[in-house]
């Protein structure tokens, strides 16, 4: 269930960059339609949810039973939303 939440999240994050790509305001150049590296970003996907696929199913069970009772718990507690941005910046700084 985690991996495909951690995916979906991926996936949505990927298409809103995407489209943020193609807004004139944020543009510094006309774009080709497609781009002319999908096939990188498109590689580069793949190799993000390979290593989330590794991350649940390897890394996750030897983690849990690493993991700090009170920061388990208060991270526990918090919404999803709030988990999957404190996940992203645990994650960017790793």
């Amino acid at each position: 269930m985690f991996f495909l939440f951690s995916a979906a999240a991926l996936a949505v994050t990927y298409l809103v960059v995407g489209r943020l790509e193609r807004l004139p305001a944020l543009r510094f150049r006309p774009l080709s339609s497609p781009r002319p590296y999908l096939a990188t970003d498109l590689a580069w996907y793949a190799v993000a949810a390979t290593a989330t696929a590794i991350s649940v199913f390897v890394f996750r069970p030897v983690l849990s039973q690493l993991a700090l009772d009170p920061v388990g718990r208060t991270v526990g507690h918090l919404p999803v939303v709030a988990k999957l941005v404190l996940g992203l910046i645990v994650f960017d700084f790793i």
